[in-house]
């Protein structure tokens, strides 16, 4: 899995204030841009907390990392201009500049010539807040009196990403010895034994082993059960992952069901909202039969045409779907599994698509901003609404910086012209691209 990089906060060169960032991805890469709204002339604290800087500070840092971190990354502060001579860099600060509370132990050098990193020397406690104090009289003696550079972030929890298992034929042709196999995927770095230990798959009083990998980044990890064996009655199982052991937020807790091989049960009725065509997926308990036409006993209201494809356990219904709208599924009885047993009993429920995450599509990839065409950049929204259309124009100086993100939309709800900047540096205008 690709590595967050750390947010950071990002000061214009003249003014300063509160930070409001928004993504927009332009092909491949998004780009953040950085409203400033003024603040006062002093390094203080808001009335909602956010930290504003005094101009000498502006002009001479360009960025400080700031909201959430990693347990493992560095505190970086990037300035403006060079801030060091090219034989430093590299090469570990010997006084002590920045200062944390609560206390964090580690060592500060210098990444480039205008890149300074603080590296602590253990992995911090997740969901732990921070301040820091950067003393520049310290880091530059030559300047004249500048002011400490305060800022703030917390570090991140870890959290579980996904869980994806399910049960699994021991042999193809043997329908009576299951096993549950499986992934967990978690944000952060996690040690195999507390995994072990945290993890929990129980049949009443009865646990049941699992086997555990893990694989080089230490955040995922497959998993397979020792052998169960289906007999004429319907069993309940139980898989946990405790909460406390893994530092994780909450408890993972999940009831399984396992059917006996004389019966076909509908497990699951999802939807499916992504791509250009939504879709249901009704997932059964055994394999279903692939010879057998399910044509005409599964249907939908509104009432439409519909194309049904069985894969494995799942049977994927396609049609004019809508995003946002709801539907009755009904599935009729006489759905075989390819053990010849077959369900028996009407079963419907409504469900929702859901709706589209509002984003924007680009014509060209792109990872620089256009300094021809008026600084003009042409986008579709997606879905194309006009409530979902934005023109953004830019009247103070800011900085725009690239960041790899996997997914984000763009959202903005203010008048991103600062209070008394008009005129002031270029515009920067987003227009809505035509369909075509």
């Amino acid at each position: 899995m690709a590595r967050r990089v750390p947010r950071m906060a990002v000061f214009p060169r003249y003014t300063m204030g509160e930070l409001q960032m928004t993504p927009i991805r332009i092909g491949r890469g998004p780009l953040f841009l950085i409203g400033m709204l003024l603040a006062g002339c002093a390094s203080k604290r808001n009335e909602t907390g956010t930290i504003s800087y005094p101009r000498e500070t502006a002009r001479l840092v360009s960025h400080v990392t700031s909201d959430f971190i990693r347990a493992r990354d560095a505190i970086r502060v990037r300035f403006v201009s060079p801030a060091t001579s090219a034989n430093l860099v590299g090469q570990r600060l010997e006084k002590t500049v920045f200062t944390f509370v609560p206390r964090i132990d580690g060592t500060a050098r210098w990444a480039d010539r205008r890149t300074l990193l603080f590296q602590p020397d253990e992995p911090l406690p997740f969901r732990q807040q921070y301040r820091g104090i950067l003393d520049l009289a310290a880091l530059f003696p030559q300047r004249k009196n500048p002011q400490p550079l305060e800022f703030a972030f917390r570090v991140s929890g870890r959290e579980i990403v996904s869980v994806d298992a399910d049960f699994e034929l021991m042999e193809n042709d043997d329908p009576r010895r299951v096993v549950y196999r499986g992934r967990v995927v978690f944000s952060e770095k996690t040690p195999l034994g507390q995994v072990r230990h945290a993890a929990r798959l129980s049949l009443g009083r009865d646990r049941i082993p699992l086997a555990w990998k893990a694989d080089t980044e230490g955040k995922i990890f497959s998993f397979v059960s020792d052998p169960i064996v289906r007999d004429k009655a319907r069993k309940s199982l139980r898989f946990e992952l405790g909460g406390e052991v893994l530092a994780i937020s909450q408890d993972y807790e999940q009831t399984l069901v396992l059917a006996p091989k004389t019966e076909m049960k509908i497990v699951n009725v999802g939807s499916h909202g992504e791509g250009r065509q939504p879709r249901f997926t009704v997932e059964f308990s055994d394999e279903l039969d692939p010879h057998q036409d399910i044509r005409g006993l599964i249907s939908v209201d509104p009432p439409m045409e519909i194309r049904t494809r069985a894969v494995g356990k799942n049977v994927h219904v396609n049609g004019q779907f809508q995003n946002g709208r709801h539907y009755t599924l009904t599935v009729y009885p006489g759905i075989r599994s390819r053990w010849g047993a077959a369900t028996a009993s009407e079963h419907t429920e409504t469900i929702q698509i859901p709706d589209l995450q509002p984003q924007i599509r680009f014509s060209e990839d792109g990872m620089i901003l256009p300094t021809v065409n008026l600084q003009r950049v042409r986008f579709q929204t997606v879905p194309d609404h006009s409530c979902c259309r934005q023109r953004l124009r830019k009247r103070c100086t800011i900085e725009i910086i690239g960041r790899r993100q996997p997914e984000n939309g763009l959202w903005s709800n203010r008048d991103r012209t600062a209070p008394g900047c008009r005129n002031r540096g270029r515009r920067l205008a987003v227009q809505n691209a035509t369909r075509g």
